[in-house]
């Protein structure tokens, strides 16, 4: 085959490739009691037979260039107090748009643990830098989304009631895999959830980036036999 020959489909497979950089996939899933969820033994939000569960997709919109969030909680019994959703440090309220008809009120991002707020996040595990989300009505069952230019990793979260039970125990949920150092190393662990943070940017899908790479290798090969 001629050079020149082999300059064209080594472009055009750099075009085809590049074509795909912002055809981004649909990320769905969701953590459970007891192996993705902790919650306080003995209350309502612990049953193994109806287990508290929270679940989320988010996908990216090419048309706004924006990232769309939508979360449900969902527990047998016992209102949802508020949820704690981590973001990256420095993130502000703007960085988010809640729709006009959500169900929930976005009570501020801060960092929040166990002893901030008088004490209303009773048994967080770690201190986490989150936006709180609360319930406009008391409910079992809500879902809630918004928009944001910050593209998905994997990260934290927290919820709470109120108390349960005589003795007054206090009701809360968090991932399993609170504490971890670096969640976003382990991806799909089912311990972690998809949390807005990183950069503008979005991120090329693996194969994307395989063409992409063999495209710029292939016209380096050729440019270098041409010249």
């Amino acid at each position: 085959m001629k050079k020149w020959g082999l300059a064209v489909i080594a472009t055009f497979a750099l075009l085809l490739s590049s074509a795909g950089v912002f055809a981004l996939p649909t990320l769905s899933g969701f953590v459970s009691y007891p192996a993705g969820i902790t919650a306080t033994s003995g209350t309502d939000w612990a049953l193994d037979a109806t287990p508290t569960t929270l679940t989320w997709t988010v996908y990216y919109n090419s048309t706004d260039e924006k990232w769309n969030y939508m979360y449900t909680w969902s527990t047998p019994r016992k209102n949802l107090s508020h949820i704690i959703i981590e973001v990256s440090p420095g993130a502000v309220a703007s960085d988010f748009i809640f729709g006009a008809n959500e169900l929930v009120t976005m009570n501020g991002i801060d960092t929040y643990s166990a002893a901030t707020e008088g004490n209303s996040n009773p048994g967080m595990p770690g201190a986490m830098y989150g936006m709180k989300i609360s319930p406009n009505e008391g409910t079992t069952l809500i879902t809630f989304s918004f928009e944001s230019w910050r593209a998905p990793v994997w990260g934290d979260f927290y919820a709470r009631d109120g108390v349960q039970g005589p003795d007054h125990i206090d009701v809360y949920a968090y991932n399993s895999g609170f504490l971890d150092p670096d969640p976003t190393s382990d991806a799909g662990d089912s311990k972690h959830i998809v949390v807005p943070d990183g950069s503008s940017s979005p991120v090329p899908e693996p194969g994307t980036m395989l063409l992409l790479g063999l495209g710029l290798i292939g016209i380096g090969i050729i440019m270098r036999e041409l010249f």
